[in-house]
């Protein structure tokens, strides 16, 4: 008797992230858990060189978001590689930005942001740490 195999292709398209799309095979009635195959950090969207070992970590220093250890997981990323709108001291337009509070508002703008945030979907996104108070305090 020949068996009958049935395979379902979830269509996956990033519309605001120039049209990356990519075809997932699956056979889960319930699609809304599927993982994302290659979820990237933002050191490898962004390409600013400055996670450990990268082009510009010896001129700029290594990022905060690719040394926070204690972020690993969150939003499905390395260290906090898919939480750096909530990390002092990332490199973003060419520049090394101030406190999660300063920036947030750009970082809302911000294709990566944009990607990381419908690819975990309203149920598992993160976009701040529960109890995280922001110091915006000036200095005396």
């Amino acid at each position: 008797m020949p068996m009958t195999i049935h395979l379902r292709i979830v269509f996956i398209c990033f519309v605001k992230v120039k049209y990356n799309c990519m075809f997932i095979p699956s056979n889960d009635k319930n699609t809304r858990d599927l993982k994302m195959s290659n979820r990237a950090n933002c050191w490898n969207y962004m390409r600013c060189g400055r996670e450990p070992g990268g082009d510009r970590a010896s001129e700029f220093g290594i990022c905060p978001a690719a040394l926070a250890e204690e972020l690993d997981g969150f939003n499905g990323g390395q260290n906090g590689g898919r939480f750096c709108w909530a990390i002092a001291g990332t490199f973003c337009g060419g520049v090394i930005q101030g406190d999660s509070a300063e920036k947030i508002l750009s970082c809302y703008q911000c294709n990566f942001f944009q990607r990381v945030k419908l690819e975990e979907g309203s149920q598992n996104f993160k976009l701040t740490i529960p109890g995280l108070l922001f110091d915006n305090s000036l200095d005396s």
